[in-house]
């Protein structure tokens, strides 16, 4: 890890440091003001220290920075700015609390700070700048140059079949690449399919109902929802002998739900209206938490507690509690977990920020790969696949690199990505820029 200083000014001088050129400011940036930020006319000047390798390209979407103040302040305000001039130029301000974690004693310790930047950045060269101000006016800065590059991952298009209409979409996949979702028929009508060895399978209904299948284990079993007339989701099991309601209310009442997951011993995740609960072989266990998002094959779920504004994380037999283990923090309607691999590895949000985490290791923040992109799904070798909206790009991360996953070229534009399994094939939707027609596609690299 290299450390990027900046000394108070003592006239205009360049450092190299590993081939990367770092500058100190003049006494606007680096002042040599010798009153302290506590008052103290002896104490010693600042030093902000940047955390940060740019000896190589950064595999990153954003730009999240560390470091440390040697010497006596006060900090009241740090900045960080990204690409100054530019039309590009990102501004980041933080105040004490927010950004910087400051010891009781500050005259003779050392505090240290974090900064994000807002957004995703572009790939490319870029010029940082971080100012420190302290409590007596002085204003210290260090400067970085970096260079961003996100290497391009090619995958294959397959274009899975539809039923004639105009719209497909997948939802879940399992070990063996079927993939299960939905297609739009002829006349309009939404169908629950699977798609086996890449030839489509339209799941049985009754006629007057609309259905989508959510999820499928390796076993070939999918889990989703029909459509009954009064538009109530009602949660079923598709498997050898047929379709299955698997709900724990009166048949056909209204406000079931739809059945979100299903592992591989037949156990089912149903997110009713209000609360979850799972339903197989054992029977019916009623979650602790409202909103279940995701099933392993050890029955361990996870989702999120409460909602909106007192959102937090939350497990069911799993080992970790939201407050101990997950770094998620609690409080923020962006706070969730929203999925878990057979490693007992969950993704999830903290205000937004995607993170993966695993009990007994340290937590992995991935907003400075991913940007502010929430992660989609995960698989059992800790890939997590991740989609932009804004660019329509899919991302995938794996052991501290990120890349953007691509397609030869063609007419098909992805527009979506739902899962990803072990072979890391990826299962989404793609639009025909000619005809409009969106399809089910599989990706496999």
């Amino acid at each position: 890890m290299l450390k990027h200083l900046c000394q108070p000014f003592s006239g205009p001088r360049a450092l190299p440091v590993l081939g990367v050129a770092l500058a100190t400011f003049g006494a606007a940036a680096c002042s040599s003001d010798s009153t302290a930020g506590l008052g103290d006319p002896d104490a010693r000047p600042a030093t902000v220290v940047i955390e940060l390798d740019t000896r190589e390209p950064l595999h990153q979407r954003s730009l999240a920075l560390k470091g440390h103040v040697d010497g006596s302040a006060h900090p009241v305000r740090l900045e960080m700015i990204i690409d100054s001039g530019t039309a590009a130029q990102l501004v980041v301000v933080g105040e004490p609390g927010q950004y910087m974690t400051i010891p009781d004693q500050v005259d003779q310790a050392r505090f240290t700070w974090a900064i994000d930047a807002p957004d995703t950045i572009p790939e490319g060269t870029h010029d940082v700048v971080v100012r420190l101000h302290d409590a007596a006016g002085r204003v210290w800065s260090s400067r970085i140059r970096y260079v961003s590059a996100v290497p391009a991952k090619t995958h294959a298009l397959t274009v899975l079949d539809g039923l004639g209409g105009s719209e497909a979409g997948t939802t879940g996949m399992n070990r063996r690449g079927d993939v299960t979702g939905w297609a739009l028929d002829a006349n309009g009508r939404r169908r629950a399919v699977a798609w086996r060895a890449g030839r489509i399978d339209v799941l049985p209904v009754p006629e007057t109902l609309g259905a989508w299948g959510n999820a499928i284990n390796d076993l070939g079993e999918v889990a989703g929802a029909v459509m009954a007339a009064d538009e109530c989701a009602i949660p079923v099991l598709w498997h050898a002998g047929g379709m299955r309601v698997i709900s724990d209310a009166p048949l056909m009442s209204c406000g079931q739900g739809e059945a979100i997951a299903i592992n591989n011993s037949s156990t089912a995740l149903v997110l009713a209206r209000g609360y979850g609960y799972l339903t197989g072989p054992e029977g019916v266990v009623t979650l602790p938490f409202a909103h279940p998002y995701a099933l392993n094959d050890h029955g361990q779920v996870v989702g999120q507690g409460s909602g909106l504004e007192s959102a937090y994380a939350a497990g069911y037999n799993i080992d970790f509690t939201p407050l101990t283990y997950l770094p998620f923090g609690v409080g923020h309607v962006f706070t969730a977990a929203t999925g878990v691999n057979d490693r007992e590895q969950v993704i999830g949000n903290s205000r937004g920020r995607p993170y993966i985490v695993k009990a007994g290791e340290p937590s992995i923040d991935l907003m400075p790969h991913l940007g502010w992109t929430s992660p989609v799904a995960l698989n059992d070798s800790g890939i997590v696949l991740a989609f932009d909206e804004r660019s329509n790009d899919a991302f995938v991360w794996a052991s501290g690199r990120v890349a953007r996953v691509s397609i030869p070229p063609s007419e098909w534009q992805v527009v979506g990505v739902t899962a990803i399994n072990n072979a890391g094939q990826i299962a989404g939707r793609a639009r025909n820029r000619t005809t409009g027609r969106v399809a089910a596609v599989l990706l496999t690299p």
